[in-house]
């Protein structure tokens, strides 16, 4: 970004708390302070010294001319009036930000602390779509990497600013970008900024750099070859004189040698140019896998995401090109045209693991794989080496094949620590619940590795389904004992009457936040129809039945499926270990999200499902009936 655009944009943010400024003129701080370290944190820079004192000047003079402006007697003043000339004040203040905003190359957006857009430039909304303002930002742009920035700038001694990636809602696009925090003069957060680029034209530039480094490298290598060529012809001719030959030789060597190392100084500088304008931020999985799916269906490939979400580090673009490529390599080299795609923890990297039932490939063919070509000039291996990784093939314990792809791990914690509940949701025994969700019909005797499962859990008002409501349900599908990301489901839902603080704090789930959000009726009969005829699973499964089946008669919608309790289950393969969730998970190796959700909360049940399947066939539980047998039996004496 160019020192003119800088300060073009350091205005632009000034621009934005002059609109709020306006709308509160009187009450004005004499300082910037806290906007002018917002804008330093996320812009840096020669010019942002300059431009933040003009922004202090600037609001000075705003203060310093609400408090010379006469003030009418009290019998006087009119609020209308005062309303109206606030407005027309926002308005001016407006018109000349869209056109500070209008030509920059950067995507700014402004939001507020509902993730609601306040303000934004073209360049944003030739990214975006149509982010008009008051529209949901998360209507636009993945949720998960802009709540985990918020969360890294919200940590005490966290930086003034955080890079993120995420992809659009459709897939089509990944964005990267910066985001800051606003504060208000008091300190507190009043929204934050974000600023945005296209991956893939950044992706572009570089690989126009890459293209004139091999062009001067074929330019040199050349002459070093004919210099080298004439000196072996000279040696091959013993004929000339030993003084002239000696002197020659010792020319035409020593001129190879310094071209030699002018070519490898000139490659080692060329790669940390290169290397700095590749955009290397952390990146949800699931953003890259979903984006990825999306061009491997135009091949005709099907990729199935599988296991927890995770976060991991990279440049966006540059990894999608050449996981694509990756795939591609397998899809031809087996046959195959549909994979699983997982991402796992590991000691200091995230393993991204590309799986299927086979021979491992041999590491010749992933060499042949890794010098193909990617748009722009770069190579798989190219971007491979940028990201300091190497894959390799396996075949695992369990009879599957990976393509397995070490990767950086993030800068951020995979888990950022979430406050304390006030409350914890307790233990909910309902024999009789659980007993009308018993009847297994023709599912009965198929084994449980063979079902489809629905792992599901709610965020209520309270704990009570006769006065509180559900506010979110949130789901994930598990087929074959593998969890399938792709399938989560997760609804924010209207109940129709003010959420009780105390469950906000629990779940984080605000009025603001459910306001024109469906009501239970609607999201119960999305939820019944991604059920179908599977098998319904939760953690303390009765608490969340109760409250479906309470709704019944209000929704007209019966869920009859077949359910299995991991907590109850949990104590048939464990009997004397602490069932509750997260020491479940933790015996089982689960990674626990404590950004706790409905969503976050089922995928970390269908984790620990899959897992606690395995130990149910060493107690001799195969089947839908077994399992159920298993927990009628100690659902009654509980």
């Amino acid at each position: 970004m160019t020192e003119r655009k800088r300060v073009a944009l350091l205005i632009a943010v000034t621009g934005l708390f002059a609109v709020a400024s306006a709308q509160v003129l009187v009450h004005l701080p004499s300082t910037a302070s806290p906007a002018a370290a917002t804008i330093a944190g996320l812009l840096g820079g020669g010019a942002v010294a300059l431009a933040v004192a003009w922004l202090g000047r600037l609001l000075d003079q705003v203060s310093r001319a609400s408090e010379q402006r006469p003030k009418p007697a009290p019998l006087v003043v009119n609020p209308d009036d005062r309303l109206a000339q606030a407005a027309a004040q926002a308005a001016r203040h407006r018109a000349w930000l869209d056109v500070i905003l209008r030509d920059m190359a950067e995507g700014m957006v402004l939001c507020g602390p509902d993730h609601r857009i306040l303000q934004h430039n073209s360049a944003a909304a030739r990214l975006l779509g149509h982010p008009a303002p008051g529209k949901p930002l998360f209507a636009l742009l993945s949720r998960e990497p802009v709540l985990h920035a918020l969360e890294q700038l919200r940590l005490t001694g966290s930086p003034d600013w955080v890079s993120f990636a995420g992809a659009t809602p459709d897939t089509c696009r990944l964005v990267q970008g910066r985001m800051a925090l606003v504060r208000s003069p008091d300190g507190t957060p009043a929204g934050y900024v974000l600023t945005l680029t296209d991956p893939a034209r950044e992706a572009e530039q570089a690989a126009q750099d890459n293209l004139l480094h091999r062009a001067l490298a074929r330019e040199l290598r050349q002459p070093i070859t004919n210099l080298r060529a004439a000196a072996e012809v000279i040696t091959a001719y013993p004929g000339m004189a030993a003084r002239e030959r000696a002197a020659f030789d010792e020319v035409l060597t020593e001129e190879a040698r310094l071209l030699s190392v002018r070519l490898e100084t000139l490659d080692t500088q060329f790669r940390r140019q290169v290397a700095t304008r590749w955009t290397m931020a952390d990146l949800h999985s699931q953003d890259l896998f979903n984006c990825l799916a999306r061009e491997a269906a135009r091949s005709g490939l099907i990729l199935t995401m599988v296991g927890i979400p995770l976060w991991l580090h990279g440049d966006s673009r540059a990894l999608l090109l050449a996981l694509r490529g990756l795939v591609t390599g397998l899809a031809e080299i087996t046959g195959r045209k549909s994979f699983d795609l997982e991402v796992l923890l590991s000691d200091h990297y995230v393993t991204l693991d590309v799986a299927w039932v086979g021979d491992p490939v041999q590491s010749s063919v992933i060499e042949t794989w890794l010098d193909r070509p990617l748009e722009g000039g770069q190579s798989v291996r190219d971007v491979l080496d940028r990201h300091n990784c190497e894959p390799w093939s396996q075949k695992l314990a369990n009879g599957t094949t990976v393509l397995r792809i070490p990767l950086p791990a993030p800068v951020r914690q995979q888990f950022l620590p979430d406050e304390p509940p006030l409350f914890s949701r307790p233990e909910f025994h309902d024999s009789a619940i659980m007993r009308a969700h018993s009847d297994t019909g023709r599912l009965g005797q198929r084994l449980l590795s063979e079902l489809t499962f629905v792992v599901f859990d709610t965020e209520t008002t309270g704990l009570k389904p006769s006065e509180n409501e559900i506010v979110q349900l949130g789901a994930v599908k598990v087929e074959h004992g593998r969890v399938l990301t792709a399938e989560g489901f997760e609804r924010v839902v209207n109940p129709g009457r003010p959420i009780p603080i105390d469950s906000i704090r629990f779940h984080g789930i605000t009025d603001q936040m459910v306001r024109g959000k469906p009501p239970l009726e609607v999201v119960l009969r999305q939820f019944k129809d991604l059920v179908g005829d599977g098998v319904l699973v939760g953690h303390n499964a009765a608490f969340d039945l109760s409250f479906l089946d309470a709704k019944r008669d209000q929704t007209g919608i019966a869920l009859t499926n077949p359910v299995l309790d991991t907590l109850l289950l949990s104590l048939v393969a464990e009997p004397n270990a602490d069932p509750s969730l997260t020491a479940l998970a933790g015996r089982l190796g689960v990674a626990v999200d404590l950004n706790h959700s409905a969503l976050s909360d089922a995928m970390t049940t269908a984790e620990i499902w899959v897992r606690l399947m395995e130990l149910l066939a060493q107690r001799g539980i195969h089947t839908l009936d077994e399992a159920v047998a298993a927990q009628s039996a100690l659902s009654g004496g509980l």
